[in-house]
Parts: C-alpha cells; sequence; structure tokens
C-alpha cells in the first residue's frame, strides 16, 4: 500500500468515521539541517536537527554527520515522545468525534460561505480526498482545511521508497539504542495548536476560503520548500517562507511557529544543560527572529552548522 494511498484512507475513515510572518530582522544563519550548539558553559555538545515530517528517513543518509552526533549523545528530543507518536491517530480521531471539531447545530455553512465559496470548497475538496462537501458539512472550517491541507501535502511530498518519516525514524532509533527520549509536547497539546478550538467560525471561514482561491500558490511554494529541503538550504528555505507570507496567515505562523518555538525554549535551555542532547524538530523553526538558533544564539550559545 502506498505512503499516498495510506494517507487518503486515514482522512477517508476520519471523515465517514465522524458522521505547516516571521520578522526576518536578525542575522541569518548559515546553510544546512544540522547544528551544533556548544559554549556558554556547556560540558558537552548538543546538536538540532531541521526536519521535514514528509520526506522519508531515508534522507538521512545524506545529512553530513548525522551518525556522529547521533552516536554522541545520550538524549533525542522532539516535538512528540516515542510514546506520543504511535498515539497521533487515536488522538485526532478522538478529536474528531468530539463537539470542538463539529459545526454548531444552530449554524450551517449556508450561513457563513457564499455559494460560489462552496463551490469552490467541494472542488477542491473531491479533488484531494475523494469526498464531497455534504460529507463534511458537519466539521468545522478550520477542520475541513486541515484535512485539505493534509492530503494536498502528500500529494506534494510522496516518494518511493518511504519507509518513515524523519522524525519518527530518529525517535525510534534513540529508543533502540537505550537513550532517552522526551517529546516537548504532547499529541493534545499539537492538536490543540492546529485545530484553534478558540477560533471563531467567521475566521476559520475566511481562511479556508483564502487557502482554497490561493492553492495554486501554496502548492507551488510548498514545492519550492520541498526541493529547498532536499538541497539543506536553510536560507532559501527561509527566503520561501517569508516571501508566502500575508496578513491572513500572520496569526496562524505566529501560533504554529514563534509562540510554539518561544514555549520550547523555556524546556530546551534546561535540557542541554543536563546532558549531550539532539533535538529534532521541523526546519522551519530553526529559522527566522524567533527561530531556535537564533534563540539559543541570544542565550548566549554558539550554534554552527555541521558541514563536515
Amino acid at each position: 500500500m502506498s505512503y499516498k494511498f495510506k494517507i487518503r484512507t486515514i482522512v477517508l475513515l476520519l471523515i465517514i468515521g465522524c458522521a505547516y510572518s516571521q520578522s526576518s530582522n536578525h542575522i541569518k544563519p548559515q546553510n544546512g539541517l544540522l547544528w551544533k550548539i556548544s559554549g556558554n558553559g556547556l560540558k558537552e555538545s548538543s546538536y538540532i536537527i531541521g526536519t521535514s515530517h514528509k520526506v522519508s528517513s531515508l534522507f538521512l543518509d545524506s545529512i553530513c554527520g548525522f551518525r556522529i552526533a547521533f552516536n554522541s549523545v545520550t538524549r533525542v528530543v522532539g516535538e512528540l515522545s516515542e510514546t506520543d507518536l504511535g498515539s497521533t491517530g487515536p488522538e485526532f480521531l478522538e478529536y474528531l468525534k468530539s463537539p470542538a471539531a463539529m459545526m454548531p447545530i444552530d449554524t450551517s455553512y449556508n450561513n457563513i460561505f457564499t455559494e460560489l465559496d462552496l463551490e469552490r470548497i467541494d472542488s477542491v475538496l473531491f479533488m484531494y480526498s475523494k469526498v464531497k462537501l455534504d460529507k463534511a458539512k458537519f466539521l468545522r472550517p478550520n477542520v475541513v482545511k486541515m484535512i485539505i491541507l493534509q492530503m494536498v501535502l502528500s500529494s506534494i511530498y510522496t516518494q518511493q521508497p518511504y519507509k518513515e518519516s524523519i522524525d519518527s525514524y530518529i525517535i525510534n532509533k534513540a529508543k533502540e539504542n537505550g537513550k532517552e527520549t522526551i517529546g516537548i509536547e504532547t499529541v493534545k497539546e499539537q492538536t490543540n495548536i492546529i485545530y484553534i478550538k478558540d477560533s471563531t467560525l467567521n475566521i476559520e471561514a475566511k481562511q479556508l476560503v483564502y487557502f482554497v482561491n490561493h492553492l495554486p500558490d501554496f502548492i507551488q511554494s510548498r514545492k519550492l520548500s520541498r526541493d529547498a529541503f532536499r538541497k539543506q538550504d536553510l536560507n532559501l528555505l527561509e527566503d520561501i517562507f517569508n516571501g508566502n507570507s500575508n496578513k491572513e496567515s500572520q496569526t496562524e505562523d505566529d501560533r504554529i511557529l514563534k509562540n510554539r518555538n518561544i514555549s520550547w525554549m523555556k524546556k530546551l535551555s534546561t535540557l542541554i544543560t543536563e546532558k549531550p542532547t539532539l533535538i529534532t524538530v521541523g526546519a522551519l523553526h530553526l529559522v527566522g527572529e524567533f527561530g531556535l538558533i537564533n534563540q539559543f544564539r541570544k542565550l548566549g550559545y554558539v550554534v554552527n552548522p555541521i558541514n563536515e
């Protein structure tokens, strides 16, 4: 069964079962996905690696110095722990069955979308999931947007052979090697962030319409980002992200990147002082004024790319 087919099957089951701009006011980092953190009183160096959740773990063989860095640490920190990695499906399914994911009983899509909007959303949803909007109208707009987004990303990033995601491989390999594994977020926390449980229907509707109307631009941007990641060009990845930012996405960008980075640093700055640690997070969490590289440097650490 292909990776793309698995993703589509999961999305269809979820629907039926329920009836990814920061300020650039900073010095850009050099290029590379793997970075060494040293200085500022650290007894042993730690590392941080930028990943892509949609790229196969086989790509790790092309990241210079990864095996050496991995073998030198005694702890691996991921966005989710090894335990949580295996529970994302049930957690998301539980959320999609909850009232928080559902449209209010006294409000319908006709109240928040125009007829033209509904036609466009229906067309895009069916194109990528083979499900008509009539079958998903009980879901809030932000959930429908996330379903479309995941299907689109799968079509962009699907590659063969695909083993498992980089993040999953690193965490699972660490567990096999007796290394401590820690997640800086729980699945529940990620779910709350992704689905914006406290958002309003009007805001969600506006964001979904904007996403659908600008889907070709989004796809082109993600393809460029995919290629930049494979080239391990962190600066280009940041430029593409900043060039694609707009007023409609600013709040979402802050919520998914900036705010999480600030929260993560409260834990990460302590963790690296305790023992040599490898931090594995999505590559966009490394760049920008509030990126983890810049935040570590502001704390006085030396953060340099591993290029050999």
